[in-house]
């Protein structure tokens, strides 16, 4: 949902990452990372510690977390 935020996917058979990267300089709140299709129906988290909010908008899944300079979100 940010312009200046770098989104970095991999996947494995235990799971997804998503490597966020931060450009702009300044914390983002209320930054959304949306996601197509069935892979994110799992537990999510951050590396930072931070649970991420979730809600499913028909079949995406859009997840919700302040992000400062760089976090990875873990789907599990």
């Amino acid at each position: 949902s940010q312009p200046l935020v770098e989104a970095s996917l991999i996947e494995s058979q235990g799971g997804a990452i998503v490597v966020l990267t931060n450009w702009s300089g300044k914390p983002t709140k209320a930054l959304e990372v949306t996601f197509s299709g069935p892979r994110p129906g799992q537990n999510a988290s951050l590396a930072s510690g931070a649970k991420p909010t979730t809600k499913k908008d028909r079949d995406r899944t859009v997840f919700t977390l302040d992000l400062d300079v760089a976090d990875v979100l873990i789907l599990r």
